[in-house]
């Protein structure tokens, strides 16, 4: 949510989170995040995030990819833009050590990409068609068919009209 409200700060254009880990400007991604965890038994011993973020590219290869510097015409300091980001991810931060459990998850559901709307999904068993009705406790998307509420993890469904 940090990041995202970070590109909402620079962008006049729709900012989303694309469940599991992109942000997206009008349906084009600015931003990946990967999480490396390191567990012990059941503990969480620590985490490594890494989080590409497109600044001041012009240029994407076969991706459907914006930047900041496309969305505002703007050249941007790195080192000024890091600061920035840390900042408002900071904030966020700082709300989860609180215990702001309730609005982080509205803020997140409020910004999660095609909520509540009908859409074609291909699984690991199959197409599907669902609506997006939130994530689990465990990160796992929550999928409303026909028939019942689906969790899925990161590598079990993806959108239909998605590389």
């Amino acid at each position: 949510m940090g990041i995202a409200d970070y590109v909402r700060s620079k962008v006049k254009g729709s900012v989303k989170v694309k469940w599991p880990n992109d942000v997206l400007v009008e349906g084009n991604k600015v931003c990946g995040i990967l999480i490396e965890n390191s567990i012990s038994g059941s503990t969480l011993q620590f985490s490594v995030v890494g989080i590409g973020l497109n600044i001041n590219q012009l240029t994407f290869y076969k991706l459907k990819a914006t930047s900041l510097k496309l969305e505002t015409g703007f050249d941007y300091s790195l080192q000024d833009e890091l600061h920035a980001l840390l900042q408002v991810i900071e904030i966020r931060y700082l709300q989860l050590r609180e215990g702001k459990r309730d609005l982080l998850e509205g803020d997140y559901l409020k910004s999660l990409y095609r909520m509540g709307e009908s859409q074609s999904f291909n699984t690991s068993t199959g197409s599907i068609q669902g609506i997006i009705v939130g994530v689990d406790l465990l990160g796992r998307l929550l999928v409303q068919t026909d028939k019942a509420i689906q969790a899925y993890d990161l590598k079990e469904i993806r959108f239909a009209d998605h590389l």
